[in-house]
């Protein structure tokens, strides 16, 4: 059984290079849909509303891709003072609800754009 931990470990592999793709975006999505035990516990339930509407047209664009990188660093910088760990992205950054099944609800993306993730910043 998957806990939330594993999800941060989803979370970490994803933000790790400092970017994020619809591929991954695409994973992450079938990722909850095999653990939809964990969709209404904190942190999964800070992405689910967001992740669901990404899928709503079937694609996901650059402005979607920077909401889910956004919310994907602000979920490990708040685990990340929550159990004293660091986040991935910012090993990388610079200085300074239930889903639908992932089949029905995101297509294979037919471009897949990149965008940076922001850099963390620890309060």
């Amino acid at each position: 059984m998957a806990t939330t931990k594993d999800f941060i470990r989803v979370c970490n592999n994803i933000t790790l290079d400092g970017q994020i793709t619809g591929d991954e975006v695409y994973c992450l999505a079938q990722w909850l849909n095999d653990h939809l035990e964990l969709c209404e516990e904190w942190p999964c339930n800070l992405i689910f509303e967001p992740l669901h509407k990404v899928w709503e047209d079937g694609k996901v664009d650059e402005a979607e891709l920077a909401l889910v990188g956004q919310i994907l660093v602000e979920i490990e910088r708040q685990w990340a003072e929550r159990h004293g760990s660091k986040p991935a992205a910012a090993r990388v950054a610079p200085p300074a609800a239930s889903l639908p099944a992932a089949e029905a609800l995101a297509p294979e993306p037919s471009v897949n754009p990149v965008v940076r993730l922001p850099p963390v910043a620890f309060r």
